[in-house]
């Protein structure tokens, strides 16, 4: 089976998550780094196609952790809502510690908090209760 993330990818990831202390669900400490591997795809659906990730995940890297985190949820059965709303608030952590206190100095910044965060967000929130269905169905 073909992986979306290598295993050292998925290892840099944890670590990642762990260094922005990101908010995780119960367990998510005790997968292996095979079972993150299988449970994680990048941004956007499994449905969609591989390369779609790829574009996707790379322009929005910065909050690659954060979406970990969400695949996560998914596949070990929290609701979308919860795995939604912890998604936001772990891209908002990523986005305090990235651009720190003097972030409303940068036009960038501006950008990601009020337009892409929100949007992600919402195409989750709005979007994803395919992606969550069939995460709960095995067929990820």
């Amino acid at each position: 089976m073909k992986y979306f993330y290598t295993i050292s990818q998925i290892d840099a990831l944890r670590r990642q998550v762990e260094a922005y202390g990101l908010e995780v669900p119960d367990g998510f400490w005790r997968l292996s780094i095979r079972q993150l591997q299988v449970f994680c795809n990048g941004a956007g659906p499994e449905r969609w196609s591989e390369l779609k990730r790829k574009a996707l995940t790379a322009a929005l890297s910065r909050y690659e952790t954060a979406f970990m985190v969400h695949d996560v949820c998914y596949e070990i059965g929290i609701t979308q809502k919860d795995a939604d709303a912890m998604m936001l608030r772990n891209m908002r952590k990523i986005f305090r510690r990235d651009y720190g206190f003097f972030w409303w100095l940068s036009k960038a910044a501006w950008l990601e908090r009020l337009t892409v965060i929100p949007v992600v967000y919402a195409a989750v929130r709005f979007g994803g209760e395919d992606a969550y269905t069939e995460a709960q169905k095995g067929d990820t």
